[in-house]
């Protein structure tokens, strides 16, 4: 019994297993079209490894990298205007009122808080900018950035007893 077709089935020569089973080839053509053809298909499945192992690699490294869309936080600056802020950010990613009822405040914005007026509404618009999130306040609905906070990626903030 001839061994060419097992050798072929563990190469993964399909057309030579067919070629040799249909009996158009000699055993050791068959055997010959196997070895070139589980050549090929070697090298294809080690170029296909290596460009899965490259595109790994590039995901990675596009995680790891910071955002390019993202702003400085040197970008924005206190008296600007919130049209000039829409256009040239965009909407802001997350926005929130404060009423100021009394002093106590924790987060970007308690340096600002002890200069807003007691009573006064704080509208706030939070950015996200390389290394973390800027905070723009803006007082009893004004249309200039009245005030500025960072908040730097991972901070906790924690009200003091």
């Amino acid at each position: 019994m001839p061994r060419p077709l097992f050798q072929l089935t563990v190469l993964g020569s399909w057309p030579a297993i067919l070629a040799a089973s249909a009996g158009s080839t000699s055993s050791a053509e068959a055997r010959l079209n196997g070895q070139f053809i589980g050549l090929y298909s070697s090298v294809a499945l080690s170029l296909l490894g290596s460009a899965r192992i490259l595109a790994l690699v590039l995901i990675a490294i596009a995680a790891c990298s910071p955002r390019i869309d993202q702003p400085e936080a040197s970008a924005f600056r206190v008296g600007a205007a919130r049209s000039e802020i829409l256009t040239t950010f965009g909407k802001p990613a997350r926005e929130a009122s404060y009423l100021k009822s009394d002093d106590s405040i924790w987060g970007a914005i308690e340096e600002f808080w002890s200069r807003v007026p007691l009573g006064s509404t704080v509208e706030v618009w939070s950015y996200p900018v390389r290394g973390g999130t800027i905070e723009l306040y803006f007082i009893d609905g004004s249309n200039e950035i009245q005030g500025i906070g960072f908040a730097p990626t991972g901070a906790i903030y924690e009200p003091s007893s």
